[in-house]
């Protein structure tokens, strides 16, 4: 996972390097040819190279600070991506795996072919989110430094009369909304809105019925600010794979999200700490028991006697049963499945054994016949 971080940070940094080079080459190619043309050009027109100017250092500083504010977004989302690594690896431990798609919904073979995905995807990726941040962010500040030299050079007759038309609507609509918030708290639930329990029925229903015509004309809007808030989250966590920007019905659409829970889930079966520990007991068992085997050759060797086969310990068995009853008191769950799965063995050997009695009268009536 670091290493996948690493790559992805040396991409976008190499980048942004790269561009912020060629960024400045070129604008002091345009600076000089401006002040050429300056210098040739009548006093008439030297208001259209100040504008040409204007235009140019605009373009300029939108392409640094797009691209410098991209890739530090982008940076952020590769630390958060670690962070929430850590974070989801420590639930699975625990068994919560809540935010990652559960195990059970995927088979073995689709999960380690997302975990083979999963770094060249984060890596590309993050390199499409770049992209996709930069170019949403030089749009936004090329709009911003033409409405900021229309303003500087006199023209601003347009923004004021936008925001004379707009200012009471959005003030209204701020008003309505809080005094609905303020009117439910202490009118229309009881105990101030500790008890989520209905209080003047009859008044909560006329408000609700004056208000549904307002509430339709101020849902166009939010329905537009949804819109706007869903493609700024898409473009913003698009670099970061542990995030669906699909709702949680349709996340299987979403390859790269797909292929995190992949990489997540054999993470889980191949470093869980538990497992772990229990294989490398078991194996320090095995290992003691093979020194302890050879050992005892070897002095069989030397003292020139034949070394039988151990016979097994009388008290093997007690120590298994001591472990076993222990295990399951402190593991109950193991307990109901252990006691199913012998039920189930009972029961297929009681099967077995009515067939062959059955088989066995068959063959005895056959003789007798």
């Amino acid at each position: 996972m670091l290493s996948v971080s690493v790559v992805s940070f040396i991409l976008i940094y190499q980048v942004y390097v790269v561009f912020l080079v060629a960024i400045l080459a070129l604008v002091d190619i345009l600076f000089e040819l401006l002040a050429v043309v300056a210098d040739t050009t009548e006093d008439d027109l030297q208001w259209v190279v100040g504008l040409l100017f204007y235009v140019v250092y605009s373009v300029y500083i939108s392409l640094v600070v797009s691209l410098t504010v991209s890739f530090l977004v982008n940076v952020i989302m590769i630390v958060h991506t670690l962070a929430s690594y850590r974070t989801l690896l420590l639930g699975l431990y625990k068994g919560h795996n809540g935010h990652l798609t559960p195990k059970e919904e995927k088979s073995n073979s689709t999960l380690l072919v997302g975990s083979m995905r999963y770094a060249g995807y984060q890596v590309a990726y993050v390199a499409w989110g770049y992209f996709i941040q930069f170019l949403i962010l030089f749009i936004v500040a090329i709009v911003l430094a033409v409405i900021i030299i229309l303003v500087i050079n006199g023209f601003h007759g347009w923004l004021v009369t936008i925001l004379h038309n707009l200012w009471p609507v959005l003030l209204s609509s701020l008003v309505v909304n809080i005094t609905q918030k303020i009117v439910c708290t202490f009118a229309f639930l009881q105990q101030n809105g500790k008890v989520l329990a209905i209080d003047n029925r009859r008044v909560f229903f006329v408000v609700v019925y004056f208000m549904f015509f307002y509430n339709i004309f101020l849902g166009l809007v939010s329905c537009l600010l949804r819109i706007i808030k869903a493609m700024v989250l898409g473009a913003l966590f698009l670099p970061r794979l542990d995030h669906s920007t699909l709702p949680r019905k349709f996340q299987w659409f979403d390859p790269g999200f797909d292929s995190f829970c992949g990489f997540m889930h054999v993470e889980n079966a191949h470093t869980h700490p538990v497992v772990l520990t229990f294989i490398s007991l078991v194996q320090a068992e095995i290992i003691e028991k093979k020194r302890l085997v050879r050992n005892n050759s070897l002095e069989g060797v030397e003292n020139g006697t034949m070394m039988m086969k151990p016979k097994r310990p009388i008290n093997t068995v007690a120590r298994f049963q001591w472990k076993l009853a222990y295990t399951l008191i402190k593991n109950p769950q193991l307990f109901i499945q252990r006691k199913d799965a012998m039920m189930q063995i009972f029961k297929q050997r009681e099967i077995e054994a009515d067939v062959d009695d059955r088989n066995i009268r068959i063959e005895i009536l056959g003789a007798k016949m």
